[in-house]
């Protein structure tokens, strides 16, 4: 079969797509919009739990898995991504999130997912044009957060936030002191120190008492927490 035979048959099968999301409503709105707008899309699954969709994977067999990062507060997203791409190479990752910031989206990307779509965009065209651009070998970004990225990229010269730095913010949103996220991430005391001072130039913070507020004001962290989440670390008895 030549090139253009398998070129021609791929274009013309259906995309088959794997939904994790664990809201009802957002799984099943997602579904519609999918249904409604695309033709050559199938939603072969739609689960609400991370386990019971992983499980499904090998015998569902999707092309795209598009992901809703709401995840349980122990769960790395980042983590879930790397391992989803080791075990399923040719599994294409979208991730569907509320949650907008440069290091954030940067970390997705750096994981392994293919697609990225800011749920304030709009859903109705997004939805299936990141799934059609990402099935075709491409990378998508939906427009909101693509602006972000060319801005950032463009006439943002502060340095980009990596997930020891986000582990460390996550710490200090728990109230644990420098010495003791120093001990929970087996860091240096000075190590610590050194990430404190660059989440403050990242954020704009004028003193580290208001790096809080500034990296919530940033859409590093939400009112619930960490984008990222990060459980609390178990920390030796003083």
């Amino acid at each position: 079969m030549s090139l253009l035979v398998e070129k021609a048959n791929s274009m013309m099968r259906n995309i088959r797509a794997l939904i994790i999301a664990p809201h009802d409503i957002s799984r099943n709105g997602l579904i519609a919009l999918i249904n409604r707008r695309a033709s050559k899309i199938r939603v072969v699954g739609a689960f609400p739990e991370l386990e019971e969709g992983e499980s499904e994977l090998a015998q569902l067999d999707p092309d795209i898995l598009l992901l809703d990062d709401v995840l349980p507060p122990e769960t790395d997203v980042t983590d879930v991504v790397q391992r989803l791409r080791k075990d399923f190479t040719h599994l294409s990752i979208i991730v569907l999130s509320s949650k907008l910031h440069i290091s954030y989206v940067e970390m997705l990307f750096a994981a392994g997912v293919s697609g990225y779509i800011y749920r304030e965009d709009r859903l109705e065209t997004s939805l299936v044009l990141g799934i059609e651009t990402v099935y075709q070998g491409h990378i998508y970004v939906s427009p909101y957060a693509s602006g972000l990225l060319l801005k950032q990229g463009n006439l943002d010269k502060t340095p980009k936030l990596n997930k020891c730095d986000m582990k460390v913010l996550g710490l200090i949103d728990q109230g644990l002191t420098p010495k003791d996220i120093a001990v929970a991430l087996k860091l240096t005391i000075r190590s610590v120190y050194r990430i404190r001072n660059k989440l403050s130039a990242v954020v704009g913070a004028p003193t580290h008492e208001h790096l809080l507020a500034a990296a919530r004001e940033k859409g590093l962290l939400d009112p619930e927490g960490l984008l990222v989440p990060i459980s609390r670390p178990f920390l030796p008895s003083k």
